[in-house]
C-alpha cells in the first residue's frame, strides 16, 4: 500500500511540476513578477531619442538640456564637434539631454588637453592633461581665486 500511495504521490507531483513550468507561452511567477518589474520601469523613465551618434551642431539647448533640432525629447547618445578641418574637438555622452560621462577634448594637433567628467548633467571633475593649456589659463584661474576666495 506503501509503494501505491508512493508512486501516486510521484506521478501527481511529476504531473503538477510539468504543468507549472514554462513552455510554449506559460510563464512562470519569476517571470510574470520580471515582466512586471520592467513595465513599471519603462513606464518611469522619461522618453528619449535612441541611442546614436551626432555632431553637436545637430543639438539645440533649451531650460539646460539638450535636444535634438525639431525634437521635443531630450537626446540621449554620443555627440561629437570637429571645425571645420575636420579634426575631433571634443566628444561625448548625453543622457536624458544631459552631459554624462567622461568628455575628452583634444587641441588643434590632435593631441588630448582636457577631460571633464559629468554626471547628469552637473561637472563633477576637471583634468588638464596639457601642460601648456594649464600654463595658459593658470593666470586667469590665479585672478578668480583672488577675486573670489581672498
Amino acid at each position: 500500500m506503501k509503494n501505491k500511495s508512493f508512486a501516486l504521490l510521484s506521478i501527481v507531483a511529476i504531473a503538477f511540476l510539468a504543468g507549472c513550468s514554462p513552455q510554449d507561452g506559460n510563464k512562470t511567477v519569476a517571470d510574470l513578477k520580471k515582466e512586471t518589474a520592467e513595465q513599471k520601469e519603462s513606464v518611469s523613465q522619461p522618453k528619449t531619442e535612441s541611442d546614436e551618434t551626432i555632431d553637436y551642431l545637430q543639438l539645440v539647448e533649451r531650460n539646460g538640456q539638450f535636444y535634438k533640432v525639431n525634437s521635443e525629447i531630450p537626446f540621449s547618445g554620443h555627440a561629437f564637434a570637429t571645425p571645420t578641418n575636420g579634426q575631433k574637438l571634443s566628444e561625448g555622452t548625453y543622457k536624458n539631454g544631459l552631459c554624462d560621462g567622461i568628455w575628452p577634448s583634444w587641441d588643434e594637433d590632435g593631441k588630448k588637453d582636457l577631460e571633464r567628467t559629468f554626471k547628469d548633467g552637473e561637472l563633477i571633475n576637471e583634468e588638464i592633461l596639457d601642460q601648456q593649456l594649464l600654463l595658459d589659463i593658470l593666470p586667469s584661474l590665479t585672478r578668480r581665486v583672488t577675486r573670489d576666495y581672498l
